[in-house]
């Protein structure tokens, strides 16, 4: 390998344009040589916006024109295990989205054919790599909540409201619903934050009727909201909301706000994708202030007793 890391980009979605693509095109150790979507125009289109200078029309014609490092995984789920298997062939080192697989077979599959090529592959869980989380991570394990307790976790979107056919909400192409597609991140960020799961309890709801395939084919639809009840092994309980039918009227139409309580304090968190990323936190015993200075115009005081909203990084398109 040399002194960049020459990448395959596989997918062309909102999430491939916003989440990835912004960040490798400033990494200086990122060398994305070409990207493969479904559509062709569509995938050279994304690939002239971030200087990508080569689009293809499958995985394997990329696999075989390119001289790759790694490839990133952004498909959707269907195509995750047979892509990374592919890949895996190839000797590439793999980040591939969750889930791994369709099934927990294939995901094993996959572990155990990255660990036998001896190469690196990761599933990420974005969120826990933005400031908010991160900063949460440091108070929770600086010990500012002392013992924990109890939190709430809600993610709130609204792609899923108009009722068109999207493939998230096919049963036969993603696998799972709304407690898949935004209930895992939550469910890696309490377990990150608040440790090992010993029980879960759920109720899925499918709230607005889906229009049928683009073909005109039925399918069987998944849940677009989630309410999902953990015990920890540590005694906490913990509540994650999730759903793709609420109006929020941010940007991008997201919201996330976890509420974390414990023995010594509290801390309230939000973000909404656009203009506010927001850690705020009282020491029950101290009756410190955790948190950051609000950057607004002719905001002041100081970092400790005021809270922080940091404009995300976010590139428009």
């Amino acid at each position: 390998m040399g002194d960049k890391v020459r990448l395959g980009i596989v997918g062309t979605s909102w999430w491939a344009d916003s989440m990835y693509l912004p960040a490798l095109a400033r990494h200086p150790l990122a060398d994305v040589r070409g990207i493969v979507g479904g559509r062709l125009e569509h995938t050279r289109e994304v690939a002239a916006r971030w200087a990508v200078p080569n689009a293809y029309a499958t995985f394997e014609a990329m696999l075989d024109a390119e001289p790759l490092d790694a490839v990133v995984i952004l498909a959707p789920n269907i195509h995750h295990h047979p892509y990374t298997m592919a890949a895996l062939a190839h000797g590439l080192h793999v980040l591939c989205e969750k889930p791994l697989g369709m099934t927990s077979a294939q995901a094993r599959e996959m572990t155990e054919a990255a660990e036998r090529a001896g190469v690196v592959n990761m599933c990420p869980f974005t969120y826990s790599f933005m400031p908010y989380a991160r900063y949460t991570k440091e108070l929770v394990d600086g010990g500012y909540i002392g013992r924990p307790y109890h939190l709430n976790m809600r993610y709130f979107a609204d792609y899923g409201r108009d009722g068109r056919y999207i493939w998230r909400f096919d049963l036969g192409e993603a696998g799972a619903g709304v407690a898949g597609d935004l209930g895992s991140h939550w469910a890696y960020i309490a377990t990150w934050l608040f440790g090992e799961v010993a029980a879960v309890t759920a109720v899925l709801s499918r709230v607005v009727p889906r229009a049928p395939r683009p073909d005109g084919a039925s399918f069987e639809a998944a849940e677009d909201s989630a309410m999902i009840l953990l015990e920890f092994a540590s005694g906490a309980t913990g509540n994650l909301h999730v759903s793709s039918v609420a109006y929020e009227p941010s940007r991008f139409g997201q919201l996330h706000a976890w509420e974390l309580h414990g023995s010594e304090g509290t801390l309230h968190v939000t973000c909404d994708w656009d203009t506010v990323e927001r850690v705020e936190g009282v020491h029950a015993r101290r009756g410190q202030r955790a948190g950051r200075r609000d950057d607004r115009p002719g905001a002041d005081g100081p970092a400790a007793a005021r809270p922080r909203r940091v404009r995300a990084d976010r590139r428009d398109r």
